[in-house]
């Protein structure tokens, strides 16, 4: 079941800021039990970065720590075909 989605920050070619706890809110507000997490590189590449990597480690937790589940973290590149998934490349781990 969808239970919806939310916008959480626009940002600039190479930086986004949000708050951690704001994916609680949006989840909450949906009446969401899991989390996946999507935003885009516009450099054209879908690799994570460090601080990508950093953020989905930290989601992980604080999800894990609310009730939440993180399944994926998405980066996805512009050309609409590149894509990394966290939880297919095992960084991000759904439990069972």
């Amino acid at each position: 079941m969808y239970a919806g989605s939310e916008l959480l920050a626009i940002g600039t070619r190479d930086r986004v800021s949000f708050e951690l706890p704001d994916v609680l809110r949006a989840a909450g507000d949906n009446g969401s039990k899991y989390v996946v997490l999507v935003h885009n590189h516009p450099s054209g590449y879908a690799e994570p970065s460090d601080a990508d990597m950093n953020l989905t480690g930290s989601l992980a937790e604080l999800c894990a720590a609310s009730g939440l589940l993180l399944i994926d973290h998405l980066i996805v590149a512009p050309a609409g075909d590149e894509y990394f998934s966290f939880r297919e490349n095992r960084l991000c781990r759904a439990a069972a």
